[in-house]
């Protein structure tokens, strides 16, 4: 081997004798394919995640509730919006596989129905104060997941209830019962009016207690796969 040809062989990326830039070539590609391959297998795999909508087409009913010493008051409507994510394939969720979980509803409160109309407007204009604070709405995590009797499942969940424009902590546990083409959720917990800055309203001698029970019974189903 010449000198020259010694000088090309130690300046390997910039040869220009033919056989050289041949095996140069061929070593490149295959260490250009070498690094697609590492770089592919630092990229995160997909996870399988469930994904649940409500179900408008279905009956749904959320109800806020107070018993008063005259009468019983039920306060009810039959919109309610929002999802469930979970990672993992169907239902129930792994307890393992909780992290990434969410879970959002929200009631617009205008569509409630006290069945007096002068109750609702004076329960929507004074004390829920509906044309600010349109929606009562809870965001949550799942944390646990148990079997409950008639094979349903008991969710629980911890995240935020707001209502009246006021966030407060909420633990929730919902029974979840699979459904035809889905799940039925049923739930109910009580709020203090006074930690969501709401007088307790009185209409006609008959007062509502300060705290309220909210219930809630709706339908989901799978959310179209994108």
């Amino acid at each position: 081997m010449t000198i020259s040809e010694k000088q090309a062989s130690r300046a390997w990326p910039g040869t220009s004798i033919p056989w050289l830039r041949t095996i140069n070539e061929a070593n490149g590609a295959c260490f250009a394919d070498a690094v697609c391959l590492w770089l592919i297998s630092l990229m995160p795999v997909a996870a399988v995640a469930a994904e649940h909508h409500v179900d408008q087409a279905k009956e749904n009913r959320v109800m806020f509730v107070s018993e008063s010493p005259l009468v019983d008051i039920d306060v009810e409507g039959g919109q309610i919006d929002g999802y469930a994510y979970w990672e993992g394939d169907g239902f129930p969720p792994e307890n393992g596989q909780l992290n990434g979980s969410e879970l959002y509803f929200e009631v617009p409160l205008n569509s409630l129905d006290g069945g007096n109309s002068m109750y609702n407007r004076h329960l929507k204009e004074n004390y829920l104060e509906t044309e600010k604070f349109p929606y009562a709405s809870y965001k949550a995590k799942i944390t646990r997941v148990e079997p409950a009797p008639d094979s349903s499942y008991a969710i629980h969940a911890e995240g935020v209830f707001n209502i009246h424009g006021r966030d407060k902590p909420l633990r929730v546990v919902t029974t979840v019962t699979t459904v035809e083409n889905g799940l039925k959720v049923t739930c109910e917990f009580t709020i203090p009016l006074a930690d969501f800055d709401i007088e307790v309203p009185s209409l006609m001698f008959m007062s509502l207690e300060e705290k309220v029970a909210v219930r809630l019974e709706f339908h989901t189903k799978p959310a179209p796969k994108q």
